[in-house]
């Protein structure tokens, strides 16, 4: 049994050191991690040398400052739908909460799991996480091999924190993203009605008015007959061909099509339409430099190289298009290129916030600068929000409009055009003009 000194931060970010008996130096820092203490150093109590690296005291270890591009789960065509944003939000807050009580990751993990807000594959892979972390593994390397896949910008947010050592607000960062999310997706709703109303009237006002002229035509030729049963017997002969498989054809298209594009794979696709789409750019972009600079700040508030945190900060980026382009712009120069240098290049972000980085890196002040940019662009989200929903609710207002009309010229088509029309047909039929 030896004696190591240590020193570390909790899971509140506090600075802590002192000393821990146990056989091994391994044994020492899990015993620490337990406690829920991320050691950053560690050596035999005593000695007066370097300290043990910490990749050979216990490896993997939860703080990584490995700045390569995550990897994870290879995405396959899975019966499973991902995670939803309601269930991430009550995941990551519950976690935040547990963490900002200084209760270790994986009993937050296990408590976590013994909860009824989950589905059985999302239990099992929760209490797969506290199994994973117990043994020292990493949060964000037993969440990279999720499957169903953990979005890359989660896995990298917790990342962040766990190299920064500011894991509660990292928790308490992705629950308030997903909670975002869902008071947004709600804008859609009305918008998603309209399009299922549409989908669905205008055909029904097609084959009610055509069923109806049908019945009239039929009881003309016959003379006689009841013309209820007429007229229900024409609409149901219309929904039998064509109508009906066209309708049921259109509703499993959009159903079906609205769950594919859930789908991990096509998560490329929707951020890129997200980004370009005019309604939702400003949001989109605005979304990435908000969580850009929370992770940057807090990354540098850590004592990380500009360069390496600029390529962690980069994976916390919710949306692909966002992301991809602030970590080509770290491919294309080095590691000793400033931070304003590279937010410059970018062209992501407006001159001012260049500005203040430039003043920051000046006056060594580059932590506060940096949550105060974070204040700034989280305000400037927050007005691209109202902006977008102000403007999705005139165009659903307008969308609406235009079913609404359409179906009135479908039913004026065929009660002035098509019914008067054979009415005035049998009319004529039955007029017998005076020879002169």
């Amino acid at each position: 049994m030896q004696e190591f000194e240590y020193e570390g931060k909790d899971q509140r970010s506090q600075r802590q050191f002192g000393t821990q008996l146990a056989v091994s130096a391994n044994e020492a820092i899990q015993i620490l991690r337990k406690r829920g203490i991320n050691v950053n150093s560690i050596r035999v109590a005593g000695s007066h040398g370097t300290p043990l690296p910490r990749h050979q005291a216990a490896p993997p270890t939860p703080v990584t400052l490995d700045p390569s591009p995550l990897v994870v789960q290879p995405t396959s065509w899975l019966p499973r739908t991902p995670w939803s944003s309601k269930r991430h939000y009550f995941l990551f807050n519950m976690l935040a909460v547990s963490a900002k009580a200084g209760v270790n990751m994986h009993q937050s993990l296990q408590t976590a799991s013994n909860t009824t807000a989950f589905k059985p594959w999302e239990t099992s892979m929760v209490r797969r996480w506290a199994e994973d972390t117990e043994q020292g593994m990493a949060l964000h390397e037993t969440m990279a091999k999720a499957v169903p896949p953990i979005s890359r910008a989660t896995v990298g947010m917790v990342r962040v924190g766990e190299v920064s050592g500011s894991v509660p607000d990292a928790m308490a960062g992705i629950a308030e993203h997903h909670h975002n999310n869902i008071r947004y997706d709600r804008t859609f709703w009305i918008f998603r009605f309209f399009l299922y109303y549409g989908s669905l009237s205008i055909p029904l006002a097609i084959v009610l008015m055509k069923g109806f002229t049908d019945a009239y035509a039929a009881y003309e030729k016959a003379g006689e007959g009841n013309v209820a049963a007429m007229i229900s017997g024409a609409i149901v002969k219309n929904l039998a061909w064509p109508f009906g498989p066209i309708i049921l054809a259109w509703w499993l298209l959009l159903f079906l099509g609205a769950r594919l594009l859930m789908r991990p794979q096509f998560e490329k696709f929707r951020h890129w339409f997200g980004y370009y789409h005019p309604y939702m750019r400003g949001r989109a972009q605005q979304e990435g430099i908000t969580a850009f600079t929370w992770a940057l700040g807090r990354l540098s508030r850590a004592g990380i190289a500009p360069f390496s945190a600029w390529n962690l900060a980069a994976e916390a980026v919710p949306n692909a298009i966002v992301r991809e382009k602030l970590l080509d712009m770290s491919r294309a120069s080095g590691e000793r290129t400033k931070l304003s240098d590279l937010v410059r290049s970018s062209g992501l972000f407006e001159p001012e916030y260049v500005s203040v980085i430039e003043n920051a890196e000046y006056t060594g002040t580059l932590p506060d600068s940096l949550e105060y940019l974070r204040q700034v662009t989280n305000d400037e989200l927050g007005r691209r929000t109202m902006q977008s929903k102000g403007i999705w609710a005139v165009s659903t207002i307008l969308f609406g409009t235009i079913i609404s009309l359409l179906i009135v010229v479908v039913m004026a088509y065929y009660w002035y055009r098509v019914f008067y029309g054979q009415v005035l047909a049998g009319l004529d039929a039955t007029i017998i003009l005076p020879r002169i």
